[in-house]
């Protein structure tokens, strides 16, 4: 009978060590912060190019699409709170600025120690990016289309994942129009 061999234990352990963190490598784990920003840049303009998504959601003076697992908590004039997990992320819309409308990109631009800021454009509608390192860990992430915005704070991997269900989000916001006659 042989001995037992600690050296062929040390071997497969680095073995297997070198391949999860090949996985993990391929699978963009490990994405720098330069390759992060670019890939939440293009998933917002892939988001703010495709076709209308299906409201989910109808509020009282909106209509809006909502992945299956993001919640209200506030809804009170010109804002949503939502939370998916332990996420939060903060909706503002101003019905009286048009979809081509840049006041919220003039004002996001305002910001400082902005990492990422992009604009999109249509024929139909103007929206953008803008991407804040808060810290080592976490990213202000911002999207918005004419007069509807949404904030997030979130991780490098998270980022291009959050823009694009961001962007959708925002692309996705229809006023309700409530006709009032009077009755004399």
């Amino acid at each position: 009978m042989k001995q037992f061999n600690p050296k062929w234990l040390l071997v497969g352990l680095v073995g297997v060590a070198i391949t999860v963190l090949l996985i993990l490598f391929l699978s963009g784990f490990f994405v720098s912060e330069k390759q992060a920003m670019q890939n939440a840049k293009s998933a917002a303009k892939e988001a703010f190019n495709k076709e209308e998504v299906p409201f989910t959601k109808e509020l009282e003076s909106i209509s809006l699409y909502m992945p299956k697992t993001m919640k209200i908590v506030s809804n009170s004039a010109n804002n949503l709170i939502l939370r998916e997990d332990e996420q939060g992320y903060i909706l503002f819309y101003n019905p009286f600025e048009k979809l081509k409308s840049d006041t919220f990109y003039k004002d996001a631009k305002k910001a400082k120690d902005i990492e990422l800021i992009e604009t999109f454009r249509n024929e139909e509608r103007f929206g953008y990016i803008r991407v804040i390192k808060l810290d080592e860990e976490t990213y202000e992430l911002q999207v918005g289309v004419g007069g509807v915005r949404m904030t997030t704070e979130t991780d490098k991997n998270d980022l291009k994942e959050d823009a694009h269900e961001m962007m959708k989000i925002v692309r996705s916001i229809a006023y309700s129009t409530i006709e009032t006659t009077k009755s004399k």
